[in-house]
């Protein structure tokens, strides 16, 4: 916690220091369109705008999710930090501005194998704030979310086959 703090410290230090032109932060999650129950997902937050770091805190049901790991997915001079839920970014070198949306991190959640079909889950990264250098960004609460998808069936028999110029022998079968 102590290292969170000094890493905010100076990276707001940091920031008051660099020149730079006002931008549009922005920060969203991706991750898969289908969700089942027992299911294990990986998001990944993503964030830019010309930004030189940002933080924020995850947010999930645990009833519904079990968090399995939170993993870096930026690299070079930039720091990906994590205490409990919170999570805090930034580039060391005060040298590499994310300009497009880049992947920040990848979080892995086991779905919980008791949800039934039609149930929301949601995954949601609050308040937000990324920095361009010279000001503190709102990005807003952004938030993934599924409805869970009915389990795949474990019938993969056939219910018929037919041809059109031919009879099938010995007569079809599912078995």
């Amino acid at each position: 916690m102590r290292r969170l703090l000094s890493a905010l410290l100076l990276l707001a230090l940091l920031l008051c220091l660099i020149p730079g032109a006002a931008a549009a932060g922005s920060a969203s999650w991706g991750g898969p369109a289908t969700v089942r129950a027992g299911d294990t997902i990986t998001l990944v937050f993503y964030a830019g705008g010309g930004i030189y770091g940002g933080s924020g805190t995850v947010s999930y049901d645990s009833s519904q999710l079990k968090l399995q790991s939170y993993t870096a997915a930026l690299g070079g001079s930039w720091r990906v930090e994590f205490s409990g839920n919170r999570f805090l970014f930034y580039d060391d070198s005060m040298s590499s501005p994310i300009s497009n949306g880049a992947a920040i991190f990848k979080a892995t959640f086991q779905v919980s194998s008791s949800l039934k079909p039609g149930t929301q889950i949601a995954v949601t990264a609050n308040g937000v704030t990324l920095s361009d250098g010279q000001q503190d960004l709102g990005a807003g609460s952004p938030s993934y979310s599924r409805t869970i998808a009915p389990p795949l069936s474990d019938n993969c028999k056939l219910a018929s086959l037919t041809v059109s110029n031919a009879k099938i022998s010995p007569a079809f079968s599912p078995a």
